[in-house]
């Protein structure tokens, strides 16, 4: 079976960026990425080069920041005054931490830098600004049952 509109995708996947740095791999969990093919789940350009394939292939994807998770935009890296953080928040460079808006909703933001009046805080994705390679091997493709093919039609509402 071929992937396509409403298949269930089970894949093994490496991720590294081009200085060869791994960032993610199933492979070393033993824990396959399972997802409903076209339903937003992935990287649209990953989707795009899967579309059509069959289980057993194996394919590498390559994906540039503006295919990805877009460049780095300065506009999201701001400086923050120190005293704005709790007293006892750790503020260490690479940290994640949220952000909650009046209206409850959040955010997450990487602390880039820290003194001892400011920390400059990142809201851009941690993979902006890098190119993506992925090595893939699809493991099964199987049709959705009907219940899962409602169940995602009724999330979508």
């Amino acid at each position: 079976m071929k992937i396509g509109k409403n298949t269930v995708v089970t894949l093994d996947y490496e991720l590294r960026l081009d200085d060869g740095q791994l960032v993610e791999s199933t492979f070393e969990t033993q824990r396959p990425f399972i997802f409903y093919f076209g339903r937003s789940n992935v990287l649209p350009a990953f989707e795009e080069a899967l579309d059509g394939r069959e289980e057993g292939e194996e394919l590498e994807v390559i994906l540039p920041p503006d295919k990805a998770y877009g460049p780095v935009m300065e506009e999201a890296i701001y400086s923050v005054p120190r005293s704005q953080f709790p007293p006892d928040a750790v503020l260490e460079v690479g940290n994640t931490m949220m952000m909650e808006t009046p209206e409850g909703e959040q955010y997450p933001f990487r602390i880039a830098a820290v003194t001892d009046e400011e920390v400059t805080v990142d809201f851009n994705h941690p993979l902006a600004g890098k190119t993506l390679h992925f090595k893939v091997f699809i493991k099964g493709v199987r049709e959705a049952s009907p219940d899962e093919i409602l169940g995602m039609a009724a999330s979508e509402q």
